[in-house]
């Protein structure tokens, strides 16, 4: 059954609006599916041609697992204005999620995948922000 590491999760929370650029690595994905695992073996372009296509998926939380890994993969190659769209699809499909009847794709409550794929939004935000400000 797929799942995240909650640890590196906490600390994203635990951040919030003082994430640096270190913080990347932070991010999370859902274990167990291909745009994951591109994101997981550091192929970010294949994790991008993955998630592109998968996302469209009629399934609310295969939507939420690929907009999250494109997210991930946006930022981990540098494209922090194409990674907030992707981080909102995420939130936006998560939103979505009024049951736990994808318990067969994760052992996560819908409120847990919505902490985390808002974690990796404020993630990237934060970031956009740390950028624009050291441009000024």
């Amino acid at each position: 059954m797929p799942h995240l590491l909650r640890k590196s999760l906490v600390f994203c929370l635990a951040m919030g609006a003082a994430v640096s650029a270190n913080a990347t690595t932070e991010m999370q994905v859902f274990e167990g599916f291909a745009s994951s695992r591109a994101v997981l073996s550091e192929r970010y372009t294949t994790a991008i041609a993955i998630a592109e296509k998968r996302q469209r998926s009629n399934v609310a939380f295969l939507r939420v697992v690929n907009a999250t890994s494109l997210c991930v993969a946006r930022v981990k190659t540098g494209a922090l204005d194409l990674a907030l769209p992707a981080c909102e699809a995420a939130v936006a499909a998560a939103d979505q999620l009024k049951t736990n009847s994808f318990v067969h794709f994760s052992n996560l409550s819908a409120t847990d995948i919505r902490d985390i794929v808002s974690a990796n939004r404020q993630v990237v935000s934060s970031m956009q922000s740390a950028l624009i400000a050291a441009q000024r």
